[in-house]
């Protein structure tokens, strides 16, 4: 709890940045014993705002302040309340200084008034409290305001279009031509076309407030249009166009196949066939014949061609691409060559196959023996999960405790049953 007493109350004027003086409170708002700690219910001299004093001590009065309608303080933080009809001009929400380390403030409205209560703290602990005694705040007589009619918006001021008069005969200087607009605007009608080096007669230009516009009226048909003065000069027909010496090479995205193109003195660049390129050329370039260029080669481009590749023994595959470049990849970017025809090498050290070659090893292997022990074999598991001896003989269980049939018509064990005189005696694993 902060020690509070009632001279902090009398000092208020000189804590805080503006003026008040202290103001009794009516009954309802009376201080409880400040042994209780407890909170104050006060109420706006007018009657029309309740809110409950902060709780982190008991020395909250209502203060008397010239800047608001309703103010309380315990002599260092400060909470006011503001009472507008709607359509009133509304101050700017405040901000954190140096008198006060944390600002809270609520708006609230109604159709026809707005309060605004701010709680300020000098302290940033004692801004729950204040928060708490923000939100407590409760409307009790609504409408005591009456709102306010915003006021009708200045009329736009209206722009002056003029002709500024030139009355000459200008020609077309752009090989691609100028569209004629019923109207000075980009967004208006197309009426027709002045293409390059065509006459026109130019009544003037187009000025807006005095400004120019960039825009010429000209006479069109039996009537007007409009052009983009940009494009018109009152010279003679200006001359077909011839190459400036400077010239680019352009490229298809991946490089296979390029072409070498020609600035000329309208500033065009054009090729031998006469297209003409566009795109500001820096990286795409556009040509009048629908493709696309660039300064440099963008990389190598899938050609729709793709194939399925396998491990030897066929437990893995992998989907490869051929690329404009003639290079076969993978979705990793790794390249494969080897002419694709059987053993294909890829650029991460793995060898593939255009099919599955067969099984492989495992590693895994084991010694079967024949009845009687005096026969062993090796034999070794497959990648396709067979047993097989080094001669491709294939081993297989019956089912029939340990023996094992081989697919030569042999039957094996895993380990011996019996000696060499036990011919005649019956298979103990079988039950006999």
């Amino acid at each position: 709890m902060k020690l509070r007493n009632k001279l902090l109350i009398l000092g208020l004027a000189a804590t805080l940045a503006f003026p008040f003086t202290a103001m009794a409170e009516d009954a309802s708002s009376a201080a409880p014993d400040a042994s209780q700690n407890s909170a104050k219910t006060i109420v706006t001299q007018d009657g029309v705002l309740k809110i409950t004093s902060p709780l982190d001590n008991d020395s909250w009065s209502v203060i008397q302040d010239d800047k608001n309608w309703f103010a309380m303080s315990d002599g260092t933080d400060i909470i006011t309340a503001n009472h507008y009809a709607n359509g009133e001009a509304i101050p700017a929400a405040e901000i954190a200084d140096s008198n006060f380390v944390q600002i809270y403030q609520v708006h609230y409205s109604t159709n026809n008034e707005i309060f605004v209560v701010t709680g300020k703290v000098t302290v940033a602990g004692d801004m729950p409290y204040v928060r708490n005694s923000v939100d407590s705040f409760e409307v009790l007589q609504y409408d005591t305001k009456t709102a306010v009619a915003p006021a009708a918006p200045a009329p736009e001021p209206q722009s002056t279009y003029d002709i500024a008069a030139i009355g000459a005969t200008m020609y077309c200087t752009t090989p691609d031509g100028v569209h004629v607009r019923a109207d000075h605007s980009i967004d208006s009608a197309v009426i027709g076309e002045i293409g390059y080096q065509q006459s026109v007669y130019v009544n003037g230009s187009v000025t807006k407030d005095g400004a120019d516009t960039g825009w010429y009226q000209i006479q069109y048909g039996n009537g007007i249009g409009y052009v983009w003065a940009e494009w018109f000069d009152t010279n003679q027909p200006p001359a077909d166009p011839v190459p400036t010496g400077d010239t680019m090479i352009v490229y298809s995205y991946d490089g296979s196949d390029s072409r070498q193109i020609y600035m000329y003195t309208d500033g065009i660049w054009r090729d031998d066939s006469g297209n003409t390129y566009s795109g500001d050329m820096s990286a795409e370039v556009q040509c009048s014949d629908g493709t696309v260029w660039y300064q440099s080669p963008m990389g190598p481009s899938q050609t729709g061609d793709s194939m399925t590749i396998y491990s030897y023994d066929g437990s893995e595959t992998r989907e490869i691409y051929m690329y404009t470049d003639g290079v076969w990849r993978d979705d990793n970017g790794n390249t494969y060559s080897g002419g694709m025809s059987a053993e294909v090498q890829c650029s991460d050290g793995t060898v593939w196959y255009e099919s599955p070659m067969g099984p492989v090893p495992t590693g895994d292997s084991m010694t079967i023996y024949s009845y009687d022990g005096s026969m062993a074999k090796e034999i070794y598991h497959y990648s396709d999960g067979t047993w097989m001896d080094d001669d491709g003989v294939v081993y297989t269980s019956n089912g029939r405790s340990a023996e094992i049939d081989g697919s030569d018509g042999s039957v094996w064990y895993e380990s011996p049953i019996g000696g060499p005189d036990d011919d005649e005696k019956p298979n103990l694993l079988m039950g006999g």
